[in-house]
């Protein structure tokens, strides 16, 4: 038997849609399934990660090669306002939207631990415009300035972060108790990917930056693993969000619409 709400939000299928709403003339719908939107996630994120261990690994043998600049601008993992960062911030900003469908399905069908859903849309939302206008960075100039820290500390910002992060698990474990066990094991792992790259890894990076250590593992390849670790967590956690989506919502995707006037509009 279904739980109350969700009879009537699985209602809403691509096929009860098309039924109800059929397609314009001339209207050339394109529907992504869950599995098809984490496939191209993954795939991305996949292609960004080859080409920074490929340009890594020719900068560390070759002194000078066409295009290096170029790439490590465009795609530098950790970089700032290109692509990586431009695709990672789509990431939590697309996590957010889903978090925040969930919460407003929640709340319109009486569905428990909506303010949750709501909370953590809000918190992906800010992760989002925080990958895109850098504001951990921005912050650690003016806490080193209160206080002056060596060692893994040296980023200051992973203080305020790591606090708000145990505060949010703390304040989660209810509502990660009332989720379907497919779902909550793959939120625990994206959570734990995510915040190993994001804090896990700053702090090894800031250990190693402080004693001033320019070769070995961590200081030629720790921003490309934390990078990594960030996109994977949060290709999981979308994962997961989908596949929660597709429980009170069967049938579930995502369709995008071309019409007439939209193709003339990208022939000019």
């Amino acid at each position: 038997m279904s739980a109350p709400g969700q009879a009537e939000l699985g209602s809403v299928g691509p096929a009860t849609r098309s039924a109800a709403h059929p397609s314009p003339a001339g209207v050339q719908p394109f529907t992504l399934s869950p599995r098809g939107i984490v496939r191209l996630l993954a795939g991305i994120s996949a292609v960004l990660v080859v080409i920074n261990v490929l340009t890594r690994l020719a900068t560390l043998h070759f002194s000078d090669f066409t295009g290096r600049d170029w790439l490590t601008i465009m795609f530098g993992l950790g970089g700032e306002a290109n692509i990586p960062a431009t695709f990672s911030g789509g990431l939590l900003l697309l996590s957010g939207l889903l978090l925040g469908a969930i919460a407003l399905a929640r709340r319109r069908f009486g569905g428990p631990f909506w303010p949750h859903w709501a909370v953590l849309s809000a918190t992906f939302l800010f992760l989002s415009l925080d990958e895109l206008a850098s504001i951990h960075d921005n912050i650690s100039l003016p806490l080193s300035r209160l206080h002056h820290s060596s060692g893994a500390l040296l980023y200051l910002w992973v203080v305020p972060y790591g606090v708000a992060a145990l505060a949010l698990l703390l304040g989660s474990i209810r509502f990660l108790l009332h989720l379907p066990a497919p779902t909550r094991r793959l939120f625990i792992l994206a959570g734990a990917v995510y915040v190993g790259g994001a804090l896990g890894m700053e702090l090894l990076e800031a250990a190693s930056n402080s004693r001033h250590i320019a070769a070995g593992f961590i200081p030629v390849w720790g921003v490309i693993v934390e990078e990594t670790m960030e996109m994977c967590g949060t290709v999981i956690f979308i994962s997961a969000l989908l596949s929660y989506l597709q429980r009170v919502l069967p049938g579930f995707a995502l369709q995008l619409s071309v019409g007439p006037e939209t193709r003339e509009a990208g022939r000019r």
